[in-house]
């Protein structure tokens, strides 16, 4: 039985929703790849794509494969409905971020989900591997992921898992904005929001090497993390911020046995 935790006002999607999801979803939604179509799956964790009168929306689809996990997460909020409700509270804290529509836990809790409006855009490992030549283009987006880094750590926000794959750009002609997605692991942490910015900056690097491209210059680099600090300083001067950022850094990547970090 779904137990439907929140409905934001979006009777007609919520009401077709249920109805197809239903029938499929014990059957797992990988067996309806015409109506879902799979985007990602981990170990405890699967993303759909779903489509519905003109509009797209995302599924993201909880399990739980240990059953540690679930009785550790059986007196709290699971996973779905955790999402939807920061997604809320971002909103209104003006973060910008993806819409929820509604969450659902069911069989008990074991598995939930909660689905999102999709933001138009493409994430912004997307955008800086495809878009190379216009450095002002660049730069602006840079500048604007800064901002919005900015703002979610001065509402007393840390993300807990920042890379570029959760930042959406979306260049309309002159028009360019940023959102954040997948924002399951913010919490009220500030004491965590530093590290944040260093799983960042090891992601990058990370991303970078995989696909064998310079994604960003050290500058590019630099100019995103001024505009962080022009913002939200840590409490620290601006060579300080680097000095520990390029230290914790390569801690990090070496702990992942990654060497061949270059300083900013």
């Amino acid at each position: 039985m779904f137990v439907v935790k929140f409905i934001n006002n979006e009777a007609n999607v919520v009401d077709s929703f249920i109805a197809q999801m239903n029938a499929m979803v014990r059957n797992d939604l990988a067996h309806y790849p015409d109506t879902f179509r799979m985007i990602k799956i981990t170990a405890n964790r699967a993303v759909y794509c779903y489509s519905f009168e003109q509009r797209v929306f995302y599924i993201k689809l909880y399990f739980f494969s240990n059953p540690l996990k679930y009785f550790k997460h059986l007196f709290r909020y699971s996973h779905g409905i955790h999402g939807y409700k920061k997604s809320i509270r971002l909103l209104n804290e003006n973060v910008s971020t993806a819409t929820p529509v509604l969450a659902m836990s069911y069989l008990g809790g074991l598995r939930s989900l909660v689905v999102h409006e999709a933001i138009p855009g493409v994430d912004a490992e997307e955008f800086f591997i495809k878009n190379s030549h216009n450095q002002s283009q660049r730069y602006t987006v840079l500048k604007k992921i800064g901002a919005l880094i900015a703002e979610l750590f001065s509402k007393g926000f840390s993300h807990g898992d920042m890379n570029f794959g959760g930042f959406i750009v979306d260049v309309q002609d002159e028009k360019i904005s940023v959102s954040l997605i997948d924002v399951d692991n913010i919490t009220n942490k500030p004491q965590k929001q530093f590290r944040d910015i260093v799983n960042l900056n090891a992601h990058l690097f990370m991303t970078a090497k995989k696909a064998q491209v310079e994604m960003l210059s050290n500058d590019e680099l630099k100019a995103m993390y001024l505009s962080v600090l022009s913002i939200y300083n840590f409490g620290m001067t601006d060579a300080v911020f680097f000095e520990q950022l390029n230290l914790e850094t390569e801690q990090k990547l070496i702990r992942w046995g990654q060497k061949g970090y270059i300083a900013i």
